[in-house]
């Protein structure tokens, strides 16, 4: 996954005494309360040359476990399967977290807000925008760990007696 490096939010310190940022963007708005990339050549602006590899879809390692078990006319078998390592990029937050113009139900997350009274949240100011302005940026806040067990099967059995 290749994309920009998330740097928290825009605060008062990122802008000079007449109220302009520090980094140019290309893309977007440099406001107070607005996401922040890493600047990541140090060139002072902020566009495609920033994208770098933020994740890895490909896991590490992956694989299932089954077994069977018997005592006396009674049977087990369980089944898990698991992978390791991979990284997914979570577009279902992007929808609840990003106050989308057709969206009703948003995550919990959207009441932990920045707003001018009270700046020192780590979520985006609240603004209805269209899907084109959230998803056009691959960004590593919404990258998260995909690693997981999961127990596909368990089956019970008993066999009468003849």
């Amino acid at each position: 996954m290749y994309g920009f490096v998330d740097d928290g939010l825009y605060r008062e310190a990122d802008f000079d005494a007449n109220g302009e940022p520090f980094i140019n963007v290309t893309f977007g708005e440099a406001k107070l309360g607005h996401r922040k990339y890493v600047d990541i050549n140090k060139d002072k602006v902020i566009d495609n040359k920033d994208r770098v590899v933020i994740g890895d879809p490909i896991p590490d390692f992956y694989g299932s476990l089954s077994n069977n078990l018997t005592y006396k006319n009674f049977d087990l078998n369980i089944y898990l399967q698991w992978s390791y390592g991979n990284d997914v990029y979570n577009a279902n937050r992007i929808l609840w977290t990003s106050n989308l113009k057709f969206r009703r139900n948003f995550s919990t997350e959207v009441i932990n807000r920045w707003r001018a009274d009270n700046n020192e949240k780590e979520n985006q100011y609240a603004t209805f925008r269209s899907i084109h302005d959230v998803t056009q940026k691959l960004t590593s806040k919404y990258i998260e760990d995909g690693s997981f067990i999961r127990l596909k099967t368990i089956q019970l059995g008993y066999s009468l007696p003849d």
